[in-house]
């Protein structure tokens, strides 16, 4: 079993290395920026409802209304 699983290790070094030297190696995909979510504060007297929702993280957005 495991001179099999170090032969498709080989095998699979071997086939990169190939692509890698032919040119035929994919071009990798450009990664895609993130977008940072910042939860506003909670004003301090917030109601219970909105103390769960803020905890849920479900609050209005500017996309939202």
């Amino acid at each position: 079993m495991l001179l099999i699983l170090l032969g498709e290790i080989l095998i699979g070094v071997l086939a990169y290395r190939t692509a890698k030297k032919n040119g035929t190696l994919p071009e990798a995909k450009p990664k895609e920026e993130r977008v940072t979510y910042v939860q506003r504060p909670l004003d301090p007297d917030a109601t219970r409802l909105e103390k769960i929702a803020h905890w849920l993280g479900l609050e209005e957005t500017e996309e939202d209304k």
